[in-house]
């Protein structure tokens, strides 16, 4: 009997956080030394590679992303204050959900 094996390229992307930016330190990296101590737009960096993750995805092949970093000094959810996203002006606030207690 004659057996059959299937493989299949999968492409990962990593997402860019919220520390990104160009500080050249990528020595032989053309972009990285052209960019260096420019401005770096990490919210835009990361819109892009969800776009292209989609767009690659959509295209029929096999994608995966990975979630930024953590970084060790952040807080794990930023805002304008360091503190996490704020609910909008005159929306009701969900009320807290509680700890569900094993069975």
């Amino acid at each position: 009997m004659t057996q059959f094996r299937f493989t299949q390229e999968a492409n990962f992307d990593g997402l860019i956080g919220p520390t990104h930016n160009y500080a050249g330190l990528s020595v032989g990296n053309i972009a990285s030394e052209n960019n260096t101590k420019r401005p770096s737009h990490p919210r835009a960096a990361f819109l892009q590679g969800l776009e292209k993750a989609k767009t690659l995805s959509e295209l029929g092949l096999l994608q995966g992303v990975l979630p930024p970093v953590a970084r060790p000094g952040l807080p794990r959810r930023l805002g304008p204050d360091g503190g996490g996203p704020r609910p909008l002006p005159g929306r009701p606030r969900p009320p807290p959900r509680q700890p569900q207690r094993p069975d």
